[in-house]
């Protein structure tokens, strides 16, 4: 049945497609239809009162006919039950989702930097990250991404080869593969081969640059060379035509004897001038995409990469975590509601014995009302210590001048009161005083609690600077071993903290397991909206939590998979 208002009618595929905009089902279809691809299903699902994508994602999971699916959700009805299913789904085949919405108008105010973190935005993009669906932000990506799954196999990784016959093309391409996060290789096997096919003018390090004076034969030869090096999971072939020769003509022929010996390596041609965004070369089974743009092909490369390496990755579990008193934990909550009806920040006191509940290291404190109890308290920790000022209100104590550091003797002590005393004046309820922790990199780890998605969890580099250098991983509960792992390499500075490369200066299993329990915190306690620990100070020794907060409000336990009826 044809249901559609477009013109040119549905062309029979192998794409599912479910969308809240039958215009833009309809200028999927008919760019699909011109790179000969067609759909197996087409809802156009409206409001949702009937059908959501969560019923497509059930049908196309064991509809034999649906390879892949696409989704165009402006909106997630259950978006817990979709982390489910689009997990599930991901898992068989691959699922395509075009974003919308990304602008972060709906951020309200943020009042801890975890907050800060958190849009609409990255919340969504972390609902897909934590399904393995690949996210595209347009139509052309969209199609890009569905041409290459189509036409060629997943990536083995991410290292990726450039051959072209013009050198500015190769460069430009290696640059969008480059920006789109893809590795390039050596060519510790190919480059002997090519060097010895090559004119001596040639480049035979990647990117190769062939140079324009050679024939569409000896290109293709190049081409080959680079398929058999194992280090290579791709190649993007930039190709010119000139007066010697036009090199993509014996492409496919390469690609076809590269396929007869069993090489699936994926191939992806950019042609300088072509008038389609995207086009196809066939020669018997190789069928190679043409990509008239470089930083699109380079794109929809990332893209099935991403979601090959997903598809790879062990996702781990999530761990049976010692010395958790839930018990406890809740006593603790529920008392602080009684106090705080409408919710709010918990006391110091009260977030170091939420947090002890759940195994996560605090430093030692002691709460002082007055200057006397504040000496007794330097005396009894016997080393260097922290004022940290009492103030109905104040969240970020360190930007308000609310924090004396280094303070050693009783004098040291009575001058850092009077400084507080002098800064906040008859505000200061107290003071917190705490033992100096020894120095090491900080960290953010923080959760925000969704109305529809439940908490995120937030990794960063922390600190008082924290939002302006914004390195951050965020991920959905349940948070599995696998993903407490890849938050850590995620981050921008994560290769130089964590990777194979870097010093043994991080506890990076303590780091993980702070991710894991602050997780497992927010997960059993609903009415934990916000937690928000800055910084956690790292060493090759453990890690310590100086500073935390942690915000309630009264919740109504839900199970989120069941759907409502609206009346």
């Amino acid at each position: 049945m044809d249901a559609t208002f477009s013109a040119a009618g549905a062309p029979r595929g192998e794409v599912g497609l479910a969308t809240q905009s039958g215009g833009v089902g309809i200028a999927l279809i008919e760019r699909l239809s011109g790179l000969g691809l067609g759909i197996s299903t087409m809802v156009s699902t409206g409001d949702k009162y009937d059908v959501s994508g969560n019923d497509m994602l059930l049908w196309w999971e064991r509809d034999p006919r649906t390879i892949a699916g696409v989704l165009y959700l402006e909106s997630f009805g259950n978006p817990r039950k979709f982390a489910w299913l689009a997990r599930r789904f991901s898992e068989r085949k691959p699922l395509i989702v075009l974003r919308s919405g990304a602008s972060p108008i709906a951020q309200r105010a943020a009042l801890s930097h975890t907050a800060a973190a958190a849009t609409p935005s990255t919340t969504r993009d972390a609902l897909l990250r934590h399904t393995g669906a690949i996210g595209v932000d347009d139509l052309g990506e969209l199609v890009a991404v569905l041409g290459l799954l189509s036409w060629q196999r997943l990536p083995k990784g991410p290292r990726v080869a450039v051959v072209s016959n013009a050198g500015g093309l190769g460069l430009l391409a290696a640059e969008a593969c480059a920006q789109a996060g893809l590795e390039f290789s050596s060519l510790p096997e190919a480059g002997p081969d090519l060097a010895a096919l090559l004119p001596e003018q040639a480049s035979s390090r990647n990117p190769v640059d062939t140079t324009a004076a050679i024939d569409a034969a000896t290109f293709a030869q190049s081409v080959e060379f680079v398929l058999r090096d194992e280090t290579v999971d791709a190649v993007v072939v930039p190709v010119l035509r000139t007066a010697v020769s036009d090199p993509i003509a014996g492409l496919t022929h390469a690609v076809s004897r590269a396929r007869a010996r069993g090489c699936d390596t994926p191939v992806l041609a950019v042609r300088a001038g072509q008038e389609e965004s995207l086009a196809s070369l066939v020669d018997g089974e190789a069928r190679i995409p043409v990509f008239a743009d470089h930083t699109l092909a380079a794109q929809a490369l990332a893209d099935v990469t991403t979601y090959s390496r997903w598809l790879k990755r062990s996702h781990g579990v999530v761990p049976d975590l010692p010395h958790i008193d839930v018990s406890t934990a809740r006593d603790l909550v529920g008392s602080a509601l009684d106090h705080l009806p409408a919710g709010g920040w918990l006391g110091d006191d009260v977030v170091r014995k939420l947090l002890g509940s759940f195994g996560l290291p605090s430093v030692p404190s002691w709460e002082c009302a007055t200057e006397d109890e504040a000496v007794v308290a330097l005396r009894e920790f016997d080393c260097q210590v922290v004022l940290k000022a009492h103030v109905e209100g104040l969240v970020h104590k360190g930007r308000a001048g609310g924090v004396v550091l280094g303070v050693a003797t009783v004098p040291d002590l009575r001058a850092g009161w009077a400084r507080l005393r002098a800064r906040f004046g008859t505000d200061l309820r107290g003071v917190t005083v705490q033992p100096m922790v020894a120095q090491g990199r900080e960290f953010l780890v923080g959760t925000l609690s969704d109305p529809a998605l439940g908490p995120m969890i937030v990794f960063a580099l922390g600190g008082t600077d924290t939002d302006l250098i914004a390195d951050r991983s965020r991920r959905l509960l349940p948070l599995t071993t696998g993903d407490a792992e890849d938050m850590l390499h995620e981050l921008r500075a994560g290769p130089q903290l964590f990777g194979p490369r870097s010093d043994e200066t991080l506890d990076r299993d303590a780091v993980t397991d702070v991710l894991l329990r602050t997780a497992r915190l927010a997960e059993l306690l609903p009415e934990v909206a916000e937690v928000d620990l800055n910084p956690l100070i790292v060493t090759a020794g453990g890690v310590q939590i100086p500073d935390a907060r942690i915000r309630l409000e009264p919740r109504e336990i839900e199970d989120p998979l069941i759907r409502r009826l609206l009346l």
